[in-house]
């Protein structure tokens, strides 16, 4: 929960046992571990949740850069021969 920003934070806490039990089903674990957790094990599981998310969108965003970095370089280089500029 440190890791999360404060307003990530304040909206884990808000959540109800039963919604945090939700998302975190919705997310991989498995219902009969996660009747065994207390409120504690689920706001932590759920702030790794969010942690891993947020990893993974920054990836995501990162790979469209490159791929846009990639295009463009690929459409000044058409550009280039087009115009019969190449030797």
């Amino acid at each position: 929960m440190d890791k999360l920003s404060e307003p990530q934070r304040a909206a884990l806490t808000k959540m109800s046992d039963k919604r945090l039990r939700s998302k975190l089903s919705r997310a991989g674990y498995r219902s009969e571990i996660l009747l065994q957790f207390t409120r504690e094990d689920l706001l932590k599981a759920m702030a790794e949740v969010v942690l891993v998310e947020e990893e993974r969108q920054d990836q995501a965003a990162a790979h469209i850069g490159v791929d846009k970095d990639t295009e463009d370089v690929e459409a000044q280089e058409n550009t280039v021969e087009e115009a019969g500029l190449t030797e």
